[in-house]
This record gives structure tokens, C-alpha cells and sequence, in this order.
């Protein structure tokens, strides 16, 4: 059915066959040099292709979903080694004051360390908020001086009268 479409088409008396319309060369996107393929594969030739991998890639990055999970799973088990390190410190620090692990006695000591470790870092993130806010109190303050109104205009309006007396009005 599509060829009877553009033979009935071509045969009408003002759909003649017209050579497409170019830019100018001056006016035609470069092309990329193949050296400045991304590593996630071809940037495309047009233009508005270029800026939408462009957005794209700044956007999301050039990771797979397998990457972006390997990635967070990284960053669990860091968190996981950190907890792990920090719950050994405590650990130690009620053995070696004396107490039995395992025992209630050293299970109430891990929770007194950890509590005390908490209240020093909310002392120290509180000492360091009042510092900043300190700091900010400290540097002057912008002064806003009143935008000064334009003055109306005068206008003044001078006419002669029939015996020759120039009258001006202002107003």
C-alpha cells in the first residue's frame, strides 16, 4: 500500500523531487576525532546527541548497575569494618579494666563507654556548630542603604500672551 501512497504522491504537479536543504559547510556540526570516544562508547555525531550524553554521563556517570552495587557494597562493608573496630576498643577497654566478657557487669560497661562516646562527639559537634556560629556573628554584616527616589520631574510651560508677556508655569 505504501508505494501506491508515494506514486500518487510524486505524480501530483507540485510535489516534484527537490534536493534537500544542507547548511552550509561554515554551519555543519564538526565531527568528533575518533580520539574523543568516551570509555561508555560512542558520543554520536550530532550535536544535541553530544549535550544529551554529556547531561547524561554528568548526571549518572559512566557505571553499570552491577558497578553501582559493587560500589555499595563497598562502602557496607567499610561501615561493617569500622562498627567492628569500634566494638573490639570497647571490648578491650572493659577487659582490661577487669571485667568478665560475657558477664552483665561488662555488658553494662560497653553500654557506659558507648554512651560517653556519644555524649563527647555531641559535645564536640555542638562546640563546633557555636564556633561557626560564632564565627559568622564575628563578620560585618552587609548595610543596605535606601535606594534614593528619583525626583519627579518639573516641567515648566512658557507661553507669550497677545501683548508680548512671556508667563512660565511650573509644575
Amino acid at each position: 500500500m505504501e508505494p501506491a501512497i508515494s506514486t500518487l504522491w510524486t505524480s501530483l504537479p507540485f510535489a516534484k523531487r527537490r534536493k534537500p536543504i544542507r547548511p552550509p559547510s561554515s554551519l555543519a556540526y564538526p565531527a568528533l576525532p575518533p580520539s574523543s570516544a568516551s570509555s561508555c562508547g560512542a558520543l554520536g555525531k550530532s550535536f544535541p546527541r553530544l549535550i544529551a550524553m554529556t547531561w547524561l554521563l554528568a548526571a549518572f556517570g559512566c557505571a553499570t548497575p552491577e558497578q553501582v552495587a559493587q560500589r555499595q557494597a563497598a562502602e557496607q562493608e567499610r561501615h561493617r569494618q569500622g562498627e567492628a573496630a569500634y566494638n573490639a576498643a570497647l571490648r578491650q577497654q572493659c577487659e582490661s579494666i577487669g571485667y568478665t566478657p560475657q558477664t552483665d557487669p561488662w555488658r553494662q560497661c560497653l553500654l557506659q563507654l558507648h554512651t560517653a562516646n556519644q555524649q563527647q562527639d555531641a559535645a564536640a559537634r555542638a562546640a563546633i556548630l557555636q564556633e561557626l556560629v560564632r564565627q559568622q556573628a564575628q563578620q560585618p554584616r552587609p548595610t543596605y542603604q535606601p535606594v534614593p527616589r528619583p525626583r519627579t520631574p518639573t516641567y515648566t510651560n512658557c507661553q507669550r500672551d497677545a501683548w508680548g508677556n512671556l508667563n512660565c508655569y511650573t509644575y
